[in-house]
């Protein structure tokens, strides 16, 4: 597992995860009816660790989520 390295807007990516979660939970019958209870939302580092990565050229240089 990587090592997590939060950034200033944190935040604003948890609100956005969060907010999937629900929503694909409420129109996707296949979904987990127990989203909300067993905690879903996963960072990325928890899973492995990718440097220099899309993402990361992204954020650093245009400041996009």
């Amino acid at each position: 597992t990587g090592k997590v390295s939060t950034s200033s807007d944190d935040d604003i990516y948890q609100m956005i995860g969060r907010s999937y979660i629900s929503r694909i939970s409420q129109t996707n019958k296949y979904c987990d009816s127990r989203t909300d209870e067993i905690g879903t939302v996963i960072r990325g580092a928890d899973w492995y660790e990718i440097v220099g990565s899309m993402q990361d050229y992204g954020y650093l240089n245009y400041g996009t989520i």
